[in-house]
């Protein structure tokens, strides 16, 4: 259930905090009055405690965050002030993690950051891409006055510093477009500070330079979040993140100004039952300038699967032995995990296939066969196989263990298996043997000599026809017998001369 905290300074200003109730607990009785603690959180918070695997594609953030949002009931409260454009990503993915940190870890990818803003009957969240999101229209204006000779409707403060920071002063974002292999993508922003502090990061995550500048200038305000920072106390209980307040009144001209609390920590505490007596409030801030670049530092876990997985290759069409890839030789996958997803060609982004290392090597996955993936440095939206599995669905090619000692590449007939090509090789003592089978034709082209040399016999079975063309000389020499046997007809056409010589009868 939703419960808010209201607070009622000696002004008559009222603030509230709403939120569902995390938990309530009953601490003890004390004189006639139930002692109880109560724990309010944002609708967000609740994301902590849902957790999944699941797979989004041709999405963009904002559409992945706004179903994730919807599911969990609170979509209808989301503000979204972007300014930026996002475009659908081919895949992403959610793998073993809460759905905040899921959700976290693309705002900060992004550059998005939010804040909240509280009524008494409910509270919004704001996503926002642009300091100039830091407007709350509801909130009243706060001006705190760091000398108790300040403006009227002032407060005052205690303890202001204003802190400067040396942080990065250029960035580049290089990635990898195995599209266009020999043009590495690459985005940048250049020098700022006077100091050299270049930031570079591989893999960016972007193929399309117009993404590129966009997570760029992200990844800047980001590493920048905190170069100038105003902090202190106050009795302001208007103060609110996302919602600008005035400093006035400092000796130091740095210290006054309009400036956005970016961080807020309040507390309070009320003895009398009847709000009469002994009331106190105050808060402690984190600020930024108005206007000056920020966005959300990066806190949440970022997600890497480790090692390898095994998938079932799928397609259009489930039928045994069918293959299904584009024109880079991808496949489609579908992950044990994926509880959603469907066996058939939407099951996953494209994958690209591990290749023998030769050139023109290709033997492409079938449909239901069980591959192994990989995932560039760890990337769960970065997909690669490396090879098949067998399992007792799809069993090696040769009955095991008798078969220990032969080897084979067989590949069968797409669709329906209906026969099979191979190369196979048997390696056991006194049965050594290289095989060849070709389901329909064999075509051997020798661009030189073909030479064969046969230690023993060797045995030919046409079942129709031989037909033989030499565009030069052919002879043949047979140290023994040579014996012919014409079952019909013989016919011999000499274009020159012809000599037969008979040493015996």
């Amino acid at each position: 259930s939703s419960a808010v905290l209201t607070v009622i300074n000696e002004q008559g200003q009222t603030r509230f905090y709403h939120g569902i109730v995390e938990r309530a607990r009953f601490i003890r009785m004390q004189a006639e009055n139930f002692i109880f603690e109560i724990r309010l959180m944002p609708s967000l918070q609740s994301l902590a405690h849902r957790e999944n695997c699941r797979i989004f594609q041709d999405e963009s953030i904002v559409d992945v965050v706004t179903t994730i949002f919807g599911e969990a009931g609170f979509g209808d409260r989301v503000q979204w002030d972007v300014t930026g454009t996002y475009p659908a990503k081919e895949f992403i993915v959610q793998y073993r993690e809460s759905e905040l940190n899921f959700v976290s870890r693309l705002f900060e990818q992004a550059g998005l950051f939010y804040f909240f803003e509280h009524a008494e009957d409910q509270h919004r969240l704001i996503v926002s891409d642009n300091p100039e999101g830091f407007v709350l229209l509801d909130a009243p204006q706060v001006e705190i006055a760091v000398m108790a000779a300040g403006a009227e409707t002032a407060v005052t403060a205690q303890g202001l510093t204003r802190t400067r920071s040396l942080r990065v002063g250029s960035i580049q974002l290089l990635d990898y477009d195995f599209k266009a292999p020999a043009a590495l993508p690459d985005a940048g922003l250049p020098q700022i500070e006077a100091w050299r502090m270049p930031f570079f990061e591989y893999p960016g995550g972007f193929t399309e330079g117009s993404e590129g500048s966009l997570l760029a200038a992200a990844r800047m305000r980001e590493l920048r979040h905190d170069a100038d920072v105003l902090s202190g106390t106050s009795e302001a209980i208007d103060l609110r993140v996302g919602a600008p307040f005035v400093v006035d009144g400092a000796e130091e001209g740095d210290l006054n100004g309009t400036f956005v609390p970016t961080r807020l920590v309040s507390w309070g505490y009320q003895k009398a039952k009847d709000g009469s007596e002994d009331v106190a409030c105050k808060n402690e801030f984190r600020a930024i300038p108005e206007g000056a670049p920020f966005a959300a530092p990066r806190r949440a876990k970022r997600v890497r699967i480790h090692g390898i997985q095994t998938a079932i290759v799928t397609g259009h069409d489930d039928q045994d032995q069918t293959i299904c890839v584009d024109e880079y030789g991808r496949i489609k996958v579908r992950f044990y995990w994926d509880r959603v997803g469907q066996q058939d060609e939407n099951s996953s982004c494209w994958i690209r296939t591990n290749q023998a290392p030769l050139g023109g090597s290709m033997i492409l996955p079938r449909v239901n066969w069980e591959v192994s993936i990989a995932f560039l440095d760890g990337d769960p939206d970065r997909p690669l196989m490396l090879g098949k599995v067998y399992n007792a669905e799809n069993q090696p090619p040769e009955g095991l263990p008798a078969a220990k000692a032969s080897g084979s590449l067989k590949s069968m007939s797409s669709p329906a298996g209906a026969g099979h090509n191979l190369l196979g090789a048997c390696d056991t003592g006194g049965s050594q043997g290289f095989n060849i089978h070709a389901q329909k034709d064999l075509n051997i082209t020798t661009e030189h000599d073909f030479i064969e040399e046969v230690g023993v016999d060797e045995e030919h079975n046409v079942t129709k026809n031989v037909s033989s063309e030499t565009g030069v000389n052919d002879s043949a020499s047979v140290g023994g017998n040579q014996s012919l046997n014409v079952g019909a007809n013989l016919s011999s056409k000499v274009g020159g001369s012809q000599s037969i010589s008979i040493g015996g009868n």
